[in-house]
């Protein structure tokens, strides 16, 4: 196995602390055997101090999960309960059963229970939905299939075990138990670079990742029994996963916006039935 090493532009000092203090999956990423003899291994794939400690600090972030016991836990799903029945009630929404339920949770007496998996961010994840996209996601209310709030979860948790955000010691276990092939070193290089540009790239991921996975659904639902529909969304979902590392995988200096290069991915994906 072959760790990530830091630029030889930092000091070394600062090397000694980071090689000392870090133990994440992301130092392990293995070679495949293409990368091995391909000249293309050796470009600089390495990822800097500045990079990882933005990596470091979303790992963290993503990882802190519910406490009923804090109150800055409690709050923000009460302001997360407020805001969309601010939202349903502005756009005339029928939410006349309960919140939790019209937003999509399994568990929509204690929503909390959801959280296992991708922590408390994907409260903000889900309210950021709400607020910035409302019209794109509207629609997904009035499907029984398509439940919201564990479809951005899902993503979330997916996206999180792709990048090595998870923390766990048997990342390698979840990632296979799941179905989903890591990300290499190029593409968690080039999310680092992202993220030290922007502490919202991985927010914006998840948001357009949410909405292709809604849009193709209700483009593909036509042709479906109703019996595989909930299949369909989780496939769609890995649909949208594999666009993203594509278009990490194809991501140059070059390259302005990252989030263009998704929603082009994501469109040539729509025109594209699935079998």
């Amino acid at each position: 196995m072959n760790s990530f090493e830091i630029n030889s532009s930092e000091s070394l000092i600062e090397k000694e602390n980071i090689n000392d203090n870090i133990k994440s999956p992301v130092q392990i990423i293995q070679k495949t055997c293409c990368e091995k003899i391909c000249c293309c291994f050796f470009t600089n794939n390495d990822i800097t101090i500045s990079e990882y400690n933005s990596f470091l600090k979303l790992k963290k972030l993503t990882s802190v999960l519910y406490d009923d016991n804090k109150e800055s836990h409690k709050n923000l799903l009460k302001e997360l309960k407020i805001d969309s029945e601010d939202i349903f009630k502005r756009n005339k929404m029928n939410n006349d059963l309960n919140t939790w339920k019209t937003l999509g949770f399994q568990n929509y007496i204690n929503p909390t229970t959801d959280f296992r998996s991708s922590g408390i961010y994907s409260i903000t994840i889900i309210n950021y939905l709400l607020k910035n996209s409302f019209d794109d996601i509207k629609d997904c209310f009035d499907d029984e299939f398509f439940s919201f709030a564990i479809v951005c979860i899902r993503i979330i948790y997916l996206l999180r075990l792709s990048l090595f955000l998870v923390e766990s010691s048997n990342i390698s276990i979840e990632q296979i138990a799941n179905k989903v092939i890591p990300c290499d070193r190029r593409q968690v290089k080039v999310f680092c670079k992202l993220l030290v540009k922007d502490d919202y790239v991985f927010l914006e991921m998840v948001s357009k990742m949410v909405i292709f996975t809604k849009n193709k659904y209700m483009k593909e639902k036509k042709n479906k029994k109703q019996e595989l529909k909930i299949l369909l969304i989780d496939s769609i979902i890995y649909l949208s996963l594999d666009c993203v590392k594509n278009t990490l995988k194809n991501y140059s200096n070059q390259s302005k916006d990252i989030i263009k290069l998704l929603n082009t991915e994501f469109e040539k994906q729509m025109n594209i039935n699935l079998k």
